[in-house]
């Protein structure tokens, strides 16, 4: 740490008008769990230039720091300031959908989907926002994404998995499946396609899927939900 943080302090002082430099020196406390000195590094580096990158930097500290209302009014001052900023609305959603706080969430990408109507992005995390606090345009906001971006496996992911929920296997499997295929390490979207081989009645599949899964000992949010399938195949 001490040897890294020298390092830092060398590029600030090669350019102190940057904010590369305190922006490296937050990151390095944040690794440290040192909040209370990453927060002042971020603050510099978002005095210099005040980046999107600089103020999300700043609120996911503050939230780390259990100042979660600080962090939203930041990000809301932000936004008043900068309203054709896009990232800041897109972190915000990701943190609201987090606490599952879909409604704000929601009108954050919405905000975002007013400037860039074409981002699948935006489209896709809506969607799942939808999908979480059951909003029927969860679907239909899902496949504009996939129109969009047709071999993201992350949208794909989405739309099949919901097409699994609403009771379309025959639809909704391939497409986990290649998505599945795209992205092998990712652990959700081969959980979704076990419990969709599930509900195709390939119960073996499923179960092999599963061991696969158990087998590689990274953790994944969906682990208990995957004993108990197993429990029943």
């Amino acid at each position: 740490m001490a040897d890294a943080l020298a390092m830092v302090r060398d590029v600030q002082k090669r350019d102190p008008k940057s904010p590369i430099g305190y922006v490296l020196e937050g990151d390095l406390y944040v690794k440290q769990q040192q909040l209370a000195n990453a927060l002042p590094a971020y603050e510099k580096a978002y005095a210099l230039v005040k980046s999107p990158e600089a103020m999300i930097k700043i609120a996911d500290t503050l939230t780390q720091a259990g100042k979660a209302k600080e962090a939203e009014a930041r990000m809301a001052q932000w936004r008043q300031s900068y309203p054709y900023d896009t990232k800041v609305p897109l972190y915000q959603a990701q943190y609201y959908s987090g606490e599952k706080q879909y409604k704000p969430a929601a009108e954050a990408l919405l905000a975002v989907l007013k400037l860039k109507p074409d981002s699948h992005v935006a489209l896709n995390n809506l969607a799942v926002v939808y999908q979480q606090d059951k909003d029927p345009r969860a679907l239909e906001t899902a496949e504009r994404a996939l129109k969009l971006a047709p071999y993201d496996p992350v949208i794909m992911d989405t739309v099949g998995w919901l097409l699994v929920e609403k009771g379309d296997i025959k639809r909704g499997l391939p497409l986990l499946q290649n998505a599945a295929k795209l992205v092998p390490d990712a652990k959700d979207i081969r959980f979704h396609m076990a419990l969709a081989m599930q509900k195709s009645g390939d119960k073996a599949g499923a179960r092999k899927e599963l061991e696969k899964l158990f087998a590689d000992r990274r953790p994944f949010p969906q682990a208990d939900e995957a004993k108990a399938l197993l429990k029943v195949l």
